[in-house]
């Protein structure tokens, strides 16, 4: 997410009154601003959407057999954590 010191903007979502009375409640039952609660949806979409890629570009990879697999006492190693 952002930093403190980023340059904020501003974000309008129009909705209709039904939908602004349920996300409004459901925020309130969370303990959330409507902000917070918008943007931390936003952010999980986003998230689950980079997770969705990172496993395309594996199965891609692995399909293409590019893979190149350690151990996990290879990789213990490898960190110094053996």
């Amino acid at each position: 997410m952002s930093s403190s010191a980023a340059k904020t903007r501003h974000l309008n979502i129009r909705t209709s009154e039904d939908e602004y009375r349920r996300i409004s409640d459901f925020a309130r039952f969370q303990g959330k601003t409507i902000s917070s609660f918008a943007l931390e949806a936003m952010w999980q979409q986003i998230e689950d959407w980079e997770d969705v890629q990172a496993v395309r570009e594996y199965e891609q990879a692995k399909t293409a057999d590019s893979l190149e697999l350690i151990d996990h006492e290879d990789a213990m190693r490898e960190l110094g954590l053996r």
